[in-house]
């Protein structure tokens, strides 16, 4: 296991979808404490599903910390998370989910911003 890998730092997210939350009119909003990164910028090293009948969750491995803000919108319905200054440039196709819950999930990155969602 190399240097790289022992020091990593995995930032899972888990986020479970279920019906009565997506019904909710309340916006689904948390931030992170801000991180505070010498070097390189925080990497995405995983984007991966799993789910039940009853959840779907989005797994997001990266190698430092994120810092991040959840939001839940409507028309369409969706969870978009904010992650500012991680690199997810290597994650660019639709993940297909097809769950009742969830279709897709649609990995974007900002390069202008090092922004991804």
């Amino acid at each position: 296991m190399s240097i790289i890998q022992r020091g990593a730092v995995y930032t899972s997210l888990t986020l479970i979808l279920i019906m009565s939350a997506c019904a909710s009119d309340a916006q689904l909003t948390q931030k992170a404490e801000p991180v505070v990164s010498a070097g390189a910028p925080t990497k995405i090293v995983d984007l991966s599903t799993s789910s039940d009948d009853q959840k779907v969750e989005l797994l997001i491995k990266a190698d430092n910390p994120i810092q991040y803000t959840v939001y839940k919108l409507d028309d369409p319905m969706r969870l978009i998370i904010d992650m500012s200054q991680v690199d997810m440039s290597g994650y660019q196709s639709a993940i297909p989910v097809n769950h009742r819950l969830v279709n897709s999930v649609i990995p974007i990155y900002f390069k202008e911003s090092n922004d991804s969602r």
